[in-house]
């Protein structure tokens, strides 16, 4: 039986939906086994609980933000 952990950042249900149909379509495939002996579990974060290169995912993504605003206004 395949046991998968995903750690991902908070989403809807209906993306952890397709995130547990397709990651067990590709188990199934690979191993050759069937869908119900596959079991996922989906660890969720919040945004400020992962960081990457020191520096906080909510704070990345604060800082893409105000780019991306200054990049519109610099277009118009």
């Amino acid at each position: 039986m395949p046991y998968v952990r995903i750690d991902i950042l908070k989403r809807d249900i209906k993306k952890k939906r397709e995130l547990a149909r397709a990651v067990t379509g590709a188990i199934v495939r690979a191993l050759g086994t069937q869908p119900e002996k596959v079991h996922l579990v989906i660890h969720e974060m919040k945004r400020d609980q992962l960081a990457v290169g020191g520096v906080l995912n909510a704070d990345l993504e604060r800082k893409k933000g105000k780019a991306k605003k200054r990049k519109n206004t610099e277009k118009q």
